[in-house]
């Protein structure tokens, strides 16, 4: 588990970095690790009673590894989902000119301009 938390800890200040820029990596990082306090100071205790009360630990291992496995799971939807994204902008891009002339024409040629302007 060590060498997995450490892989982790290294690799968020990039990823971060690529998330929201240079200017807000810092608070980036702490939200991240802000957010990461609350299960490790909750999940303890929870794993306790769950021992207390069913006499076993194997509830609390299986509670405890579905939030990584639905997380990788998302994070595995990433690409396919950036690859949609640049796909439907790509097309927008090509669309967007004919558009602006289609809309122009319409207008007569003016209608970007105020009347003093149009001469």
């Amino acid at each position: 588990m060590g060498l997995f938390d450490g892989c982790f800890i290294c690799i968020m200040a990039p990823i971060a970095f690529e998330l929201v820029g240079p200017q807000d990596v810092s608070q980036a990082i702490g939200f991240l690790l802000g957010m990461m306090s609350v299960p490790m100071t909750v999940g303890p205790p929870i794993a306790g009673y769950l021992r207390d009360r069913l006499m076993s630990y194997d509830v609390a291992f299986y509670l405890a590894g579905i939030p990584p496995l639905i997380g990788g799971a998302m994070l595995c939807l990433i690409p396919w989902v950036e690859r949609w994204r640049k796909a439907r902008l790509a097309k927008e891009a090509k669309e967007s000119p004919q558009k602006m002339l289609e809309k122009r024409s319409s207008s007569g040629g003016q209608g970007d301009c105020m009347p003093t302007q149009c001469i």
